[in-house]
């Protein structure tokens, strides 16, 4: 299991979803609670996956920044929040 960003363009005609674009960090990433893709005006995508356990108190997120070949450009790893 793992999770990835993914760019699907639908035709609503047809009722056909085709993968236009992804991005797998390859190291078995799995976020269980979420996640956001967002295409940057430059082009670059930043990917994010947050809680890679079930335990919410030890989640942490990671975000990439990857172009449009899927090049990594940029990682990073924020720790869990504190608990309250």
């Amino acid at each position: 299991m793992f999770s990835r960003g993914l760019e699907i363009s639908l035709d609503m005609n047809t009722m056909e979803a085709e993968v236009v674009w992804e991005f797998n960090p390859g190291d078995g990433w799995f976020g269980s609670h979420g996640g956001s893709v967002d295409r940057l005006d430059n082009g670059n995508t930043v990917v994010a996956a947050t809680c890679d356990e079930e335990n919410a108190s030890t989640c942490n997120m990671r975000v990439w920044e990857v172009d449009e070949n899927q090049e990594l450009l940029g990682e990073l790893v924020l720790p869990p929040a504190p608990a309250s």
